[in-house]
């Protein structure tokens, strides 16, 4: 039985960097134009995402703009420029996941899961749990911003 996902999320959590001294959290979300101008141009964007206020600029953005998952060059570019630290274990998304319908297969009525240790499965994923937005920014946020 396929299941839709949900795809209300503000903003989704794609995975950690942990650096030498610091760590992050690195997130996707949404975007306008207004805003994308904004961050081209050099600035810093206040975007207020569920009950979060996230600061978009270029010291914190790896990627913004117009996102198409069949396009090889986003896809490059994500892989070139998204920095997430894999573990042992991978980042859990639901198994058989369908990207172009953000949904899955399920086993005898429950989403089963697997773990994944590529960074174009979980922008595909997080992508489909923000409601494929035409114009998204994965940026990168210290991970104490969460507590």
């Amino acid at each position: 039985m396929e299941i839709k996902l949900p795809n209300d999320k503000p903003y989704f959590i794609l995975g950690k960097y942990k650096g030498f001294s610091s760590e992050y959290f690195i997130v996707m979300n949404a975007i306008t134009e207004e805003q994308q101008k904004i961050i081209a141009n050099g600035n810093t964007v206040s975007v207020h995402l569920g009950k979060y206020d996230f600061e978009l600029n270029n010291e914190n953005v790896y990627v913004y703009g117009e996102l198409d998952m069949k396009n090889h060059n986003d896809l490059d570019c994500i892989e070139d420029n998204v920095n997430i630290t894999f573990s042992d274990k991978g980042y859990i998304i639901p198994a058989n996941y369908k990207y172009d319908t953000h949904t899955c297969e399920s086993v005898n009525g429950f989403i089963g899961h697997r773990e994944t240790f590529s960074i174009i499965e979980l922008v595909e994923y997080g992508h489909g749990c923000i409601g494929k937005p035409k114009l998204c920014c994965i940026h990168k946020v210290n991970s104490n911003y969460f507590r």
